[in-house]
């Protein structure tokens, strides 16, 4: 499971990487919204702040529609710093490879939305103004 150290408590990477995932990859045109689930489950700071982000595959003929779990961000406090680990189970790996450059990037509060994702309400800045007045869609993607 490759793992690397970010600065920021365990609740604050949290709510970078959860903000990122629901908003770029489980957004309207996000790439994982139609096959997979969003399920996390996070401990209150008092507790340490350990949180786990899991994507699960959709299955709407199951009692639970949370079949099997695709993909699996830990986020855990480790000697003053917060360690994220990432595991992909059944994502495809061009897309998991993708999910993990976007992870990285939220960890380390560098806001976004990674190449094919969506950007839609990303930004909490207001746009400027476009050419002819008129306002440019927040949250635009960075090259």
């Amino acid at each position: 499971m490759p793992q690397d150290l970010v600065v920021g408590t365990p609740i604050e990477v949290y709510t970078r990487v959860a903000r990122g995932v629901l908003t770029c990859w489980f957004g309207a045109d996000g790439p994982l919204k139609a096959r997979f689930i969003y399920h996390a489950e996070a401990e209150p700071a008092s507790k340490g702040g350990r949180s786990e982000i899991k994507i699960m595959t959709r299955d709407r003929e199951a009692e639970d529609p949370r079949a099997l779990r695709a993909y699996r961000i830990v986020i855990q406090p480790s000697d003053g710093r917060t360690r994220v680990e990432v595991e992909n189970v059944r994502l495809p790996e061009p897309l998991a490879a993708q999910l993990k450059t976007d992870v990285t990037r939220w960890s380390r509060d560098e806001p976004g939305c990674g190449e094919g994702a969506v950007t839609a309400g990303w930004s909490a800045e207001e746009a400027t103004p476009a050419a002819g007045g008129q306002n440019s869609a927040a949250g635009t993607r960075k090259p």
